[in-house]
């Protein structure tokens, strides 16, 4: 749900319950295979617009209770601060700015840290997009929020999942020209 003030303020107000089970996917050489964590819980978080209409400041309380299976069960609470830009869907190379920290305590503490970035130039017909991903979890973290390499294809050709650990850092370059009306584009990551 969001709320927004009578007075027409740039303030909203975003609160909301959720239920999120999601597949940890462990590789080996010969099978791959999965286990469940499940997220129970809500949050609070007014939502700031800063001064051009497209980036939005977000400070949330979230609270939680998590299970994992064959790992930690518990309790989280803590803030999560998020800055983030709006691009429209129809950009097809680079991806949207976001900074985000959050912190857990409770029976099962962590920090977590994102920060994602992009810049689209063009070139005559052809537009570039470097790109730096980088994604951070401490010691404490629960396993389904530590970052993949295949999460969200941010390296293409590995699966959803693969190559997880507590950091990622992906740097990488698309580039894309129009071709009678869509795009063509190249994607390249390490």
């Amino acid at each position: 749900a969001q709320l927004f003030a009578r007075n027409r303020s740039a303030l909203s107000m975003s609160v909301g319950v959720h239920v999120r089970e999601r597949d940890i996917r462990e590789f080996t050489e010969d099978a791959r295979g999965d286990r469940d964590a499940v997220r129970l819980g809500g949050w609070a978080a007014p939502e700031l617009p800063l001064i051009l209409q497209d980036q939005l400041t977000t400070l949330a309380l979230s609270a939680e209770h998590v299970d994992v299976e064959g790992g930690p069960s518990g309790s989280a609470i803590g803030p999560v601060i998020r800055f983030s830009r709006l691009d429209p869907e129809s950009v097809v190379i680079g991806a949207p700015f976001v900074a985000e920290l959050e912190h857990r305590f409770g029976s099962i503490s962590y920090t977590r840290a994102e920060l994602r970035a992009s810049r689209v130039l063009q070139l005559g017909a052809f537009a570039f997009g470097p790109i730096v991903d980088l994604s951070w979890s401490s010691s404490g973290a629960p396993e389904d929020v530590w970052p993949a390499l295949g999460d969200e294809q941010r390296i293409p050709g590995l699966q959803w999942g693969e190559m997880r650990g507590k950091s990622r850092l992906v740097a990488g370059i698309d580039a894309t020209t129009p071709v009678h009306g869509p795009h063509l584009r190249i994607r390249a990551r390490t």
